[in-house]
């Protein structure tokens, strides 16, 4: 048991880090941002609308009623009700 034990965890900390070594994601994404430049707008209100839902429920925790409808409707551009 002793010496299965240190083989497993080498072998699985080296699959691990092989497999971090083959994502593509983010030179698929710099990519995709130069081909397509209307994108970085997408993906620029995609963080606003997140980070804003962020702050409602570090500000009003999960009580405080529909919480999420003001930064929805600031997202989508409605005023009022």
């Amino acid at each position: 048991m002793r010496r299965i034990l240190p083989c497993f965890l080498l072998s699985f900390g080296i699959t691990i880090a092989y497999a971090q070594k083959d994502c593509r994601n983010l030179e698929y994404q710099q990519q995709l941002l130069v081909t397509n430049p209307g994108i970085a707008a997408s993906y620029e209100k995609i963080e606003a609308f997140t980070r804003a839902q962020q702050l409602v429920k570090t500000t009003m925790g999960t009580e405080g009623g529909n919480a999420d409808a003001a930064p929805l409707e600031r997202f989508l551009g409605v005023t009022g009700r």
